[in-house]
């Protein structure tokens, strides 16, 4: 699987994008220089804000930057999952739990994600 800095290196080649240009399309969500240390492979935790303005940067959809920034495949059951653990949660309690996702490494949302699978297989 492609990593992060391959990902955003690639997709800025073939859009003819600089990272200026990718800052300024997010909206001001990141910076150019942000952006430039992702590509290089200089910075590699991405936070989620930070993840849904380089895809909106980039021009491209935010779950499949999810997927190769943290390297999890959000499959159908897992997207279910999420959404019927988020309506069970107050506004505050959903917020936690974003930080502490947000927080966690590659492995850990995998090992997450994998846990809840076989919870709803059961």
């Amino acid at each position: 699987m492609e990593s992060l800095s391959e990902y955003v290196s690639r997709v800025m080649e073939e859009k003819s994008l600089r990272p200026v240009d990718v800052a300024r399309k997010s909206g001001g969500g990141i910076g150019d220089s942000h952006v430039t240390n992702i590509a290089n492979g200089t910075t590699q935790n991405v936070s989620i804000e930070r993840l849904a303005a380089l895809a909106t940067g980039l021009g491209v959809d935010p779950v499949e930057l999810f997927k190769v920034a943290t390297g999890v495949e959000l499959t159908e059951v897992n997207l279910a999952l999420l959404s019927r653990v988020f309506e069970k949660l107050s506004n505050s309690d959903a917020s936690k739990l974003l930080i502490l996702i947000d927080r966690m490494s590659q492995k850990q949302l995998k090992v997450l994600l994998s846990a809840a699978e076989k919870a709803v297989k059961k």
